[in-house]
């Protein structure tokens, strides 16, 4: 506050005055400008992360626990994998195991010849594939996978070629293009086991049905990037996405 006295003349006291009514008045709208809405802002973004992170955790893929069990499996949705040129499918999932070898996943079209068998092979990752009238491949990668760790492994399809990566290390099959080579899945995403009462006479690959039942964690099952959910399940346990703090090491 400034007071005038005979000291000082009135005509600069007058200025001085109007100059620390500006003055004042704009490090107040500075103050409302710069503080207050901009902790209104921060306050609201806090606020909007949180409740994202809410909804996040509210729909986080659920982990399945496996017990290696006769009869035990897990059902997921389809994987169309056919292609165009330049158009990418993928398929993926986490898991851990103590298993040296046993079944993991297995897809195919209803019995026709086509199928995608994913499982562990030796402590590594061997996918088996067919598609139509092309040759049955196989494609193998990664290392002691049975060490009780999370590991990731996707397959990922661009015509003509079919990826497998685990833990991020990728090799690469080839596809001869006929006009019978791509997988339209009949049948539906199978983790862990084939269900006990599957026909075999309706696979693909019957070998799959016979192979040792996996016994471990699956998480994070994603087809064409999206998160899926078990259709149905047996013998397997399943814990919802906001539940998994003893499953997150």
């Amino acid at each position: 506050m400034i007071c005038w006295t005979p000291a000082v003349p009135l005509r600069l006291f007058i200025k001085l005055l109007i100059i620390s009514n500006v003055v004042s008045n704009t490090m107040a709208r500075w103050s409302y400008d710069s503080i207050s809405p901009g902790h209104t802002r921060r306050a609201k973004q806090s606020f909007t992360t949180s409740t994202a992170l809410a909804a996040e955790l509210s729909t986080s893929p659920s982990t399945y626990r496996f017990p290696g069990t006769n009869g035990q499996f897990s059902k997921f949705p389809p994987w169309n994998t056919r292609v165009n040129i330049n158009q990418q499918k993928s398929l993926s999932l986490q898991f851990r195991t103590q298993r040296e070898n046993s079944f993991l996943l297995y897809l195919d079209d209803g019995g026709r010849g086509s199928y995608i068998y994913l499982s562990l092979r030796n402590r590594t990752i061997r996918l088996r594939y067919k598609f139509g009238d092309t040759a049955p491949a196989v494609l193998t990668c990664g290392s002691n996978l049975n060490d009780k760790r999370w590991h990731s492994v996707s397959v990922q399809r661009v015509s003509p070629s079919i990826t497998l990566t685990v833990d991020g290390n990728s090799v690469v099959g080839v596809v001869q293009i006929t006009s019978h080579s791509e997988l339209i899945t009949g049948s539906y995403t199978y983790v862990g086991s084939l269900p006990k009462n599957y026909r075999t006479q309706a696979l693909s690959l019957p070998f799959a049905f016979f192979d040792g039942k996996f016994v471990g964690s699956v998480r994070q099952v994603m087809i064409n990037g999206r998160f899926v959910r078990t259709i149905s399940k047996q013998q397997v346990q399943e814990i919802p996405g906001n539940q998994l703090c003893s499953e997150l090491r």
